[in-house]
């Protein structure tokens, strides 16, 4: 019994030490430790949780998923489990009707279980399919998840911007794990989007009392300040992400907007410079950067940036609309002429854009 003991003890120490490597972005080490345990029949739907994580990062799913199907040959190990984690593979790979299927089986042998539900629930969204998600919220109630599911489903009620259920999904998780900065830092962004800003301050610093460096919560934090215009106490959370991290793209961007908001807009062109050598491929640091640009008078390199942006983001609707309107400014009529009915084909019901339109028109008429 006691071997027994030190064998479990010894596994459950592999398994955190896994998990801080892959923390640490240390794939390789990680991978090697969870493929053990995997082997050793340890809690296995949570280690494929971890492996599916890095096999995502190293673009290997497929080696996964082979993984997973030889195991299915194994009586020794829980088919529900592998069916459940084979579906979201699946379902990572766009492979949408297999996973259903994988979903499907599961809940055909047993209709309560969470995790297959709420999987397939995440498929359809993918799939525009209408889904009644208020079905999926009330087998939550009924059911009794842990922290980790509980967090997991409170992001989805995030990403379809049900509130309510989100912040029920999160607290649940809280009570299961009250020291769960994840579920913190989801929880005070929640709040932030309810608009409930003095609570979600509260919220975040619970996790940073539990974590005074977590780069993400002093983030979201700065960004609250900035939606209370209380933009010097922003630039404070921001100094402390870049001390964290002194290469920090979110927080710098963050800095540049809380200068722009006091009127210091040549820094945060500067800190938009900064960033984009730091990350040329970032989409919503081109959009601030061009916004910026807009503002200081310096109108080319405005179009030229939002141009950046949407060879990166062409479907960003927010891109569209911001260059539409800088285009207006610019007197460029053939191209606000086309590029309204580019916004239109993704949004008909934008009166303004109309109203863009037909000024443009209105403006090439007179120039003939």
């Amino acid at each position: 019994m006691s071997f027994l003991k030190d064998i479990s003890l010894k596994n459950k120490k592999e398994y955190h030490k896994a998990q801080n490597f892959l923390e640490m972005g240390n794939y390789a080490e990680a991978l090697d430790i969870f493929n053990t345990l995997l082997e050793k029949n340890f809690h296995v739907f949570y280690v494929l949780s971890n492996l599916i994580i890095i096999h995502k990062e190293l673009n290997s799913l497929n080696v996964l998923l082979d993984k997973i199907n030889d195991l299915m040959n194994d009586k020794q190990y829980n088919r529900e489990e592998l069916l459940i984690q084979k579906g979201y593979v699946l379902y990572l790979l766009k492979d949408y009707d297999n996973a259903i299927e994988c979903f499907d089986e599961v809940l055909n042998n047993d209709s309560d279980n969470l995790w297959a539900c709420f999987y397939k629930f995440k498929v359809l969204k993918d799939m525009n399919v209408d889904a009644n998600f208020n079905l999926l919220f009330l087998k939550i109630k009924e059911c009794d998840p842990d922290y980790y599911l509980s967090l997991s489903l409170g992001e989805f009620f995030l990403e379809l911007g049900l509130m309510e259920e989100s912040l029920f999904c999160f607290d649940l998780s809280l009570k299961k794990n009250s020291k769960n900065c994840n579920a913190l830092i989801y929880k005070g962004l929640c709040l932030k989007e309810m608009g409930m800003y003095d609570k979600s301050l509260n919220t975040l610093d619970t996790c940073l009392e539990l974590d005074p460096n977590n780069l993400i919560a002093w983030n979201y934090k700065g960004t609250i300040y900035n939606l209370m215009g209380k933009y010097h106490d922003a630039l404070e959370c921001f100094d402390k992400c870049l001390s964290i991290d002194s290469n920090s793209v979110p927080a710098i961007v963050n800095k540049a907007t809380s200068y722009f908001h006091l009127g210091n807009i040549d820094v945060s062109l500067k800190c938009c410079e900064f960033a984009l050598k730091l990350d040329s491929t970032n989409c919503p640091v081109w959009d601030n950067y061009a916004t910026f640009l807009f503002h200081a008078n310096r109108l080319d390199e405005s179009l030229n940036a939002y141009d950046h942006a949407l060879e990166l983001c062409p479907k960003n609707i927010n891109l569209l609309k911001n260059k539409l309107i800088l285009l207006f400014n610019m007197g460029k009529w053939e191209e606000v002429f086309i590029f309204a009915d580019e916004i239109l084909n993704f949004d008909n019901e934008l009166d303004w854009v109309e109203d863009y339109k037909r000024l443009a028109l209105e403006e090439l008429n007179k120039s003939n």
